[in-house]
């Protein structure tokens, strides 16, 4: 009898493990049953989209005058059309990794060249970051000695971490497709 219900017991087990193991297989993706594709277009979208109004007016914090207001929208100017190219190499090289995932490759293959193109945007990234950190310094040239130590004050409040260490990281993997 003992035997009779430690087998019983045994296979209720399994069958409970078949049941969870077949309805974690029925939410996985795979080829035929993807996750809804985003639009190319969407991607281009983005760019039209206004960013989020800041939490307070830099200007009127700092106490810029109308020529530091005017050099400090010159820098910005500069560092949008030195960044624009770098941006649009990002989002060709997150294209293409949409693109990657879309074909046929296999899955070895498909995360190999996913692996580069992550690396290559690595290093766009840090590109960017080079440049943003250079037009800081040029915003910060033409700040006073008081203006600057209110900036740092700034700094430390709004971005407590320090530098941009999420820009690095900014884009996770894609999710990679279940061949079953």
């Amino acid at each position: 009898m003992k035997k009779l219900l430690t087998t019983a017991f045994c296979v209720s087990l399994m069958i409970i493990g078949m049941q969870s193991v077949m309805a974690a297989d029925s939410t996985t993706y795979t080829k035929s049953q993807t996750q809804p594709k985003v639009e190319r277009t969407q991607l281009q979208d983005k760019e039209q989209i206004m960013p989020p109004k800041p939490l307070f007016n830099l200007e009127e914090e700092l106490g810029l005058t109308e020529s530091q207001k005017e050099k400090a929208k010159e820098n910005r100017i500069k560092g949008r059309k030195e960044m624009k190219p770098v941006m649009d190499e990002i989002r060709a090289k997150k294209e293409a990794i949409l693109d990657i995932v879309d074909s046929d490759l296999s899955k070895e293959k498909q995360q190999e060249q996913i692996k580069v193109i992550q690396n290559e945007i690595r290093e766009l990234h840090k590109k960017a970051n080079a440049i943003r950190e250079k037009n800081m310094a040029e915003f910060e040239k033409i700040l006073t000695g008081k203006q600057k130590a209110k900036f740092e004050e700034l700094k430390k409040r709004y971005n407590p971490k320090g530098g941009c260490e999420r820009c690095e990281r900014r884009m996770p993997p894609p999710p990679m497709l279940n061949a079953d």
